[in-house]
């Protein structure tokens, strides 16, 4: 288990190293993400990730250093054409965009985080109806029952802990990578993000 914290941690890192060298950014900036990174690299060693969440992890990595490479050739110019409109307005509007974007993006945030809790409420509903049906055919006693029920609860909330902890992770890497992208680029990454999983739940 510590191997497998021990490859993911470096892939954090090498990954954001390879981001934040593609993006001209000033030396403040890479200085914080550095400290973000490292207080990420903290919080995963910590964890006692099971295999599952460890592969999970792996793979959230290489979808986003793909992504990241799709979405280097479009950095250019679209970064052009965001200092083209910047010329137009003036800074009263420019920082009324900015307001804007980041609305926009809290909006993001908001839908992601109630999919998130309505996929999870529907798995933990489709488990209880398996664990129910699958007691039942098994013509357990009552007794049986409620010690099967005690054990998958403590295994449920073991879960959650361990989902918040991840979830907690996982939002400190987007926010990492909020600070990386420019606005275009994470709404792209976040997309086929989206596409991604509707079709592996197929």
């Amino acid at each position: 288990m510590k191997t497998a914290i021990t490859k993911m941690t470096g892939a954090l890192l090498l990954f954001t190293v390879a981001s934040t060298s593609t993006f001209a950014q000033p030396e403040h900036a890479r200085s914080e993400r550095s400290d973000r990174m490292e207080h990420l690299e903290r919080r995963l060693e910590r964890l006692d990730l099971t295999e599952e969440q460890s592969q999970e992890l792996r793979e959230q990595m290489e979808v986003l250093r793909i992504k990241m490479q799709e979405l280097r050739s479009a950095h250019g110019e679209r970064g052009e054409l965001r200092a083209q409109i910047n010329e137009i307005l003036t800074e009263e509007q420019r920082a009324e965009a900015m307001r804007m974007r980041e609305l926009r993006r809290e909006e993001m945030r908001t839908r992601d985080r109630e999919r998130e809790d309505m996929q999870r409420s529907r798995r933990e509903r489709a488990e209880s109806r398996d664990l129910e049906q699958m007691m039942e055919s098994l013509n357990l006693t009552e007794e049986q029952r409620e010690e099967i029920r005690s054990i998958t609860e403590v295994e449920r909330q073991k879960r959650e802990e361990s989902r918040e902890q991840m979830q907690a992770i996982m939002q400190d890497f987007k926010q990492s990578m909020e600070e990386i992208l420019t606005e275009e680029q994470f709404e792209m990454l976040r997309e086929q993000q989206h596409r991604r999983g509707a079709h592996h739940r197929r």
